[in-house]
């Protein structure tokens, strides 16, 4: 009789943590696609997708990615781009965090991405760099990941490339995440945006 209130006791508890836990922590949210986009270098299909985990210390995160492909068009664009332009433009993926009328401490304070070591891409020689807004100094928290393609040369039509790339969360208030074609140039140590091309905002968290 102890043994049956024991595991009707542990049946309790264990539901009541169901309740009572918080709604996030290693799930994945639905996929969204896009289409063709207006820069002549984009992608002209890509699928993102949103992974939130957690760790052994219960620190919360979330992993944006994104899976794109080029038609052979939007390849010799980009190819141009890097051999025939000066300065040379280099294809670039980015993943950053809307911050509309960022000035000061009106800019994200609810996520910031984890160093670079942490990101992954497919593309061929892969640059990660983030950056923490405003310019030029910051407010502490990152809010643009991104991957520039050093050998645009090597990139190939109709197969997929991904970005992954991470963020910790600190506050679970609304954002938006914004996917973004660029073509950048080297200048003082890092690639600056040229052109851009955005194609996907998603909301996070999105449930």
């Amino acid at each position: 009789m102890k043994r049956y209130f024991l595991i009707v006791f542990v049946v309790f508890v264990v539901a009541l943590l169901a309740i009572v836990s918080p709604v996030y922590g290693d799930q994945w949210s639905p996929t969204e696609d896009w289409g063709e986009q207006v820069g002549t270098y984009s992608p002209d299909w890509g699928r993102t997708v949103m992974y939130e985990y957690t760790d052994s210390a219960y620190n919360l995160y979330v992993s944006p990615q994104a899976r794109f492909r080029f038609t052979q068009d939007a390849i010799n664009a980009i190819e141009n781009y890097y051999s025939n332009h000066t300065p040379a433009l280099y294809y670039t993926f980015d993943i950053s965090v809307v911050d509309e009328g960022c000035q000061g401490g009106g800019c994200n304070t609810t996520v910031s991405a984890l160093n670079t070591s942490m990101y992954y891409s497919t593309l061929p020689s892969p640059h990660f760099d983030r950056d923490d807004d405003p310019e030029p100094y910051g407010n502490g928290w990152y809010d643009e990941t991104e991957v520039v393609c050093l050998s645009p040369l090597s990139m190939t039509a109709n197969i997929d490339y991904r970005f992954d790339s991470r963020f910790r969360v600190y506050f679970t208030d609304p954002i938006k995440f914004q996917f973004t074609s660029q073509m950048s140039y080297y200048a003082f140590g890092e690639y600056d945006t040229y052109y851009y091309d955005t194609h996907k905002t998603r909301d996070y968290p999105w449930y």
